[in-house]
């Protein structure tokens, strides 16, 4: 199975999202149960379209932009878990895209391959932070691109202030939706530096 992806070949990249899709199907199966956070996260959109407000009249510790996010998704969608489900998979896909990208870009193997991807993929289908629309899974792929401009940057040529501006503005975005992705950065100032 991995020397079919072995291949560059940028459509690959469909099959990696297509198997994606196959290792979500069992939980997708389960929509008819709500886990804890993803009705924390459905009733905190409902009640910010309700009128109240995040930090004043809500006590939570959800990011502003998640929380926006949620707002957002319940004053179209209303109180469906699939939207839910659905966004966090396209955002998934989202961050294989950017990471596969990132370790070709930065020539992190000896040959081009789309199997970084897939174990990506593979392997945050574990885990339920990135299963379900939560704010962690909002802030990855922002995280993803701050660490590819920090690799071009960390490389002879790419010495230009754009890239430390790029680096500062996802991580800022990052921790705006999920505060923190901000201790990561010492870290990037110490590669700066």
């Amino acid at each position: 199975m991995f020397a079919f992806f072995r291949i560059n070949d940028p459509y690959k990249l469909l099959w990696v999202f297509l198997l994606l899709l196959l290792a979500r199907l069992p939980y997708w199966l389960g929509a008819w149960f709500y886990t804890e956070p993803e009705l924390h996260w459905l009733v905190l959109g409902q009640r910010l379209n309700q009128g109240l407000i995040l930090y004043k009249d809500l006590q939570d510790t959800t990011g502003p932009l998640a929380a926006l996010v949620y707002r957002s998704l319940d004053a179209v969608f209303g109180q469906s878990l699939w939207v839910h489900r659905i966004l966090a998979w396209l955002v998934m896909c989202w961050q294989c895209f950017i990471f596969s990208q990132t370790m070709l870009a930065s020539k992190a193997y000896n040959e081009n391959t789309y199997v970084p991807a897939l174990m990506y993929a593979l392997l945050s289908s574990l885990f339920i932070d990135t299963l379900a629309l939560s704010p962690v899974l909002m802030a990855l792929p922002f995280w993803l691109l701050a660490l590819r401009n920090l690799f071009s940057h960390a490389e002879i040529r790419a010495k230009a202030d754009e890239s430390i501006l790029n680096i500062g503005l996802y991580l800022g975005i990052a921790g705006l939706f999920y505060a923190p992705m901000l201790l990561f950065l010492p870290a990037v100032i110490l590669v700066l530096w």
